[in-house]
């Protein structure tokens, strides 16, 4: 890991340390607004989410919302490798797993990551050009390139997730996609546009 990446994580945690719990409910609300309102999540029948940490957007109103319309929402479940695999979403059936996660448990079924229709995935911070910085155990990484190459994938920020650049590495995959609360913008190998 290069010193810049480590200087930027360090960075994103200090400004999310000190956001208000009241600023990210908020900004969590809106932010999940503009992604149910999105036509390829509209679109998807299994949708790729994520228990979200105090430090992220909130997922929980997404995960419901989505049951409730009868779709499927895989959830990661982190190996000993730090690759993940995708199990369907149980609220009856799930588990504290490292990191401060909850996952589904060994019961839940499978779903292979060409199932995924719609991605949503985590990340400390995000730029406009699609890219991500996660926590450093390189899981994502692992598993986009997994996914299937018409499958959308989006990023959640906080206002103060969001930075001019992310030091990118060889391996690190792209976004289509990126949504906060002040715009959500489709990531391309041309500048950004506004999605919303």
């Amino acid at each position: 890991m290069t010193d810049s990446r480590k200087e930027a994580r360090a960075a994103l945690r200090r400004r999310l340390k000190e956001a208000s719990a009241e600023l990210m409910a908020a900004e969590s609300a809106e932010i999940s607004r503009k992604l149910l309102s999105l036509g390829s999540l509209r679109e998807a029948r299994t949708i790729l989410l994520y228990h979200s940490l105090p430090s992220e957007p909130s997922t929980a109103s997404l995960i419901s919302a989505l049951i409730a319309e009868g779709r499927t929402v895989a959830l990661p479940v982190v190996k000993e490798d730090f690759s993940l695999e995708l199990r369907e979403y149980d609220s009856s059936r799930l588990r504290p797993a490292a990191m401060g996660l909850t996952e589904p448990d060994g019961t839940c079924r499978t779903i292979p990551p060409e199932e995924i229709d719609f991605a949503v995935i985590p990340g400390l911070g995000f730029d406009l050009e699609g890219h991500r910085l996660g926590r450093g155990k390189g899981c994502y990484d692992r598993l986009l390139p997994l996914l299937r190459p018409d499958c959308p994938k989006y990023g959640l920020a906080f206002s103060m997730q969001i930075m001019q650049k992310i030091p990118v590495e060889p391996h690190d995959a792209v976004l289509d996609g990126i949504i906060t609360i002040q715009d959500s913008f489709y990531c391309s190998d041309s500048a950004p546009t506004a999605l919303l």
